[in-house]
């Protein structure tokens, strides 16, 4: 998890966080910047932080699940939607109804 602090309020403004298992992958879940911070460059700089921390680590294939309205987002920072033919799948057991 990397975040980024406001100095007079030490307020956290923004924060990214993944997963990895150490080896080879890692799933980033959240870019999150405070509205008020957005659109001076917070997202793409912990973005920027975050893929050199986990490729200095020797992560090779990072993933990220996202909105369509922000792909344009990453693919600065080199994403590709569907790589490769590459689908993802997601497993949801549904919840029983409570009698």
């Amino acid at each position: 998890m990397l975040w980024v602090q406001h100095k007079k309020s030490q307020k956290s403004v923004a924060f990214t966080r993944a997963t990895d298992g150490g080896v080879f992958n890692a799933i980033i879940w959240d870019v999150v910047v405070d509205p008020s911070f957005q659109g001076i460059g917070l997202g793409k700089a912990v973005k920027e932080r975050q893929i050199e921390e986990l490729l200095d680590k020797g992560i090779s294939n990072i993933a990220l699940y996202s909105e369509p309205r922000v792909l344009g987002f990453y693919r600065p920072l080199g994403f590709v939607s569907d790589p490769d033919g590459i689908r993802g799948m997601v497993y949801s057991r549904k919840q029983k109804k409570k009698k």
